[in-house]
């Protein structure tokens, strides 16, 4: 007879000399997940994403190759299991066949690369938050309010209430001893489950929040959504009424597993592009500083996070901005100097970009105009009157005469096949090199030729920096220019996640992204170490670094949605995104089951063992004197 896990346990123990620790390596494999797993969301209705039972879930490991795999065999099942998939069928299809099934208790995912596209994101991104939309009249789960969507490849899967935990798997060797386990619980000629015992696994990742963003709130189990939006001036701002540009981008990105949430052709590209613009700018500035000062409009650069939760970033922007709330003196300024917003959106994919707006405005029309004269055959530009999902709208929500143009590589939906997914990653080659670099150089002219009255000017734009922020972006966080920014010898390997922030915490994203907009945007303010200061230099932030005194006005202001500050966790006219909080002790293991009969067993004899022993001491109790006084005779 084959021993139940609790006597093999017991046995284990004494020959481990009752040290539990090796007890638990001795009888559980732990697998190493790299804690990326699904987390739980919340908002003003709902909540989303995964999590398992606060003491974890378990079952027996089953293996399913494909879709009619798992159609044909939940029905069958009936008892606790893992499923164990791999990343091609990874998808809303697969997800809700395993939530139909009450036995399911977890999914660990088996990380292959897919060339099927693969968006979990929503197939009309920012729905019921774009301008003449409310949330309020969204009807339906995966209700789109406009007519076209603009990622027709989104299966919604990231805003889908899952009732058990998914972790991903990638490493080699992780997954061969998983297989290895799943597979043996099968007989290979009639493909059933053999008997007891089986491998079984258990999954923990338990959140805290529940319900909604109101409960979880109130509960204290649940963090808004946030960070900071970091923005530049070229020129200390002396005069609050002048006109702005407000020259926008998105600098976070999502997935379905947060820990992957790279963006190369969501923001990353469009990031690279806007840092390459104002460093072009900045060299323009150096070359004539005091024109620059007294330009009657000016550019302001503003890097947006949280955008990918219903525009949290720029929603809270352009309420400070209508509050006359918005910065300090140096970035003093309302939503009236609003002249122009123009946001880089995704543009990474083609040599022909779009210029989206309502063309109901005169500057509008100009700009817009400026750029489609400086096409060629090579890389042009079209107008298109539509407005695709983009931070815009959040401004047009707080006034709707403010003009815009959103450029992107897309006209009525995206180019990406990847939109919001773990699998939106570029490798930078020449060809996206130039393509980022032209566009750097026609938007620079455009802007530089506007904000001046010049039509005459040719920006300068590093190919080299943008080539080494294509690589820092969308290869390693180890890069030359996040070494240098950062002073440090050596960063972490791994592409750069860039998930959005919590409340008011920085991200290592957000900490790199600061450094280098002061890097690109730097003036040589030739002062001596000992005059490098605001003093000498007003309006200026200095840093003497590699004798040099260069100045930098870059700063910082919450992106955490207007709703928490007036405690609205119910709105529908602002995003009310929260983070579940959780116990970190997060884990996935393998291990024998055996079956119900013999735990049963096991336990009856245990019970009945013990009532004998208990009976035996009570017997010796009565009779102590007895016992004691033959042993003293």
């Amino acid at each position: 007879m084959l021993f139940s896990p609790t006597i093999l346990y017991f046995l284990i123990f004494l020959l481990h000399n009752g040290s539990t620790e090796s007890v638990n390596e001795a009888m559980y494999d732990n697998i190493d997940f790299e804690n990326i797993i699904c987390f739980r969301m919340n908002n003003y209705n709902s909540q989303v994403g995964c999590q398992t039972d606060r003491d974890g879930d378990g079952g027996i490991l089953y293996v399913f190759h494909d879709k009619a795999s798992i159609r044909n065999s939940i029905p069958d099942i009936q008892t606790p299991f893992i499923a164990v998939i791999n990343s091609t069928i990874f998808n809303n299809d697969t997800i809700q066949m395993l939530v139909s099934s009450h036995y399911t208790r977890g999914v660990l995912l088996i990380e292959e690369n897919s060339t099927e596209g693969f968006s979990p994101e929503k197939s009309c991104p920012g729905n019921g938050f774009n301008y003449g939309e409310s949330a309020g009249d969204i009807k339906g789960s995966e209700s789109c309010l406009a007519d076209s969507k603009w990622n027709p490849l989104g299966n919604w899967l990231s805003y889908k209430n899952i009732p058990f935990g998914i972790f991903i798997i990638r490493n080699e060797t992780e997954i061969k001893k998983i297989y290895d386990r799943a597979n043996a619980n099968f007989d290979v000629s009639t493909k059933k489950l053999k008997d007891y015992p089986l491998w079984g696994g258990q999954m923990k990742a338990f959140m805290n929040a529940a319900v909604n963003t109101e409960t979880c709130i109130r509960r204290g189990t649940c963090d808004p959504v946030g960070g900071f939006n970091l923005f530049l001036n070229f020129v200390p701002k002396t005069d609050p009424d002048k006109d702005v540009i407000l020259l926008i981008v998105k600098s976070d990105a999502t997935a379905f597993f947060r820990a992957l949430s790279f963006g190369a052709e969501a923001s990353a590209v469009s990031m690279v592009t806007m840092l390459g613009i104002i460093n072009s700018l900045a060299k323009l500035r150096d070359k004539d500083v005091a024109k620059f000062e007294n330009m009657e409009t000016e550019v302001i650069a503003v890097f947006l996070q949280s955008e990918s939760f219903d525009y949290s970033g720029s929603q809270r922007l352009a309420y400070d901005l209508k509050k006359k709330q918005f910065g300090e003196a140096k970035y003093n300024m309302s939503l009236s100097n609003v002249k122009l917003v123009m946001e880089i959106g995704p543009v990474g994919l083609s040599d022909s970009w779009y210029l989206h707006t309502r063309n109901k405005y005169q500057i509008e029309q100009n700009i817009a105009q400026t750029f489609v004269n400086s096409g060629d055959s090579n890389f042009n530009f079209t107008i298109s009157t539509d407005l695709p999902p983009a931070s815009y709208h959040s401004f047009l929500r707080e006034n709707e005469s403010i003009p815009g143009i959103i450029i992107t590589d897309g006209d009525r939906e995206t180019l990406s096949r990847n939109y919001g997914g773990r699998y939106d990653i570029l490798e930078p080659d020449d060809e996206l090199v130039t393509r980022v670099q032209t566009l750097i150089e026609k938007t620079t002219k455009v802007l530089y030729s506007y904000i001046s009255n010049s039509a005459t000017v040719s920006p300068t734009v590093d190919t080299k920096m943008i080539s080494e922020l294509l690589n820092c972006y969308l290869v390693t966080q180890n890069c030359s220019l996040f070494r240098e920014v950062t002073n440090q010898t050596s960063l972490n390997a791994d592409r750069l996640s860039r998930y959005s922030s919590i409340g008011a915490h920085t991200s290592n994203a957000t900490v790199y992204l600061k450094q280098l907009m002061d890097y690109v945007s730097r003036r040589n303010l030739n002062l001596p170490k000992e005059d490098c200061n605001s003093t000498h230099a007003p309006g200026w932030d200095t840093t003497y670094r590699n004798g040099t005194c260069y100045g930098t006005i870059t700063n910082g202001s919450t992106a955490v949605s207007p709703a928490f500050l007036a405690k609205n966790y119910t709105s529908t006219q602002y995003s009310t995104w929260t983070e579940s909080r959780w116990s970190p002790s997060f884990h996935v293991m393998v291990f024998k089951v055996a079956s119900h009969h013999e735990d049963l067993t096991i336990f009856m004899s245990g019970l009945v063992y013990a009532i004998l022993v208990s009976c035996g001491i009570l017997q010796c109790y009565r009779r102590k004197d007895l016992i004691f006084n033959e042993s003293s005779s």
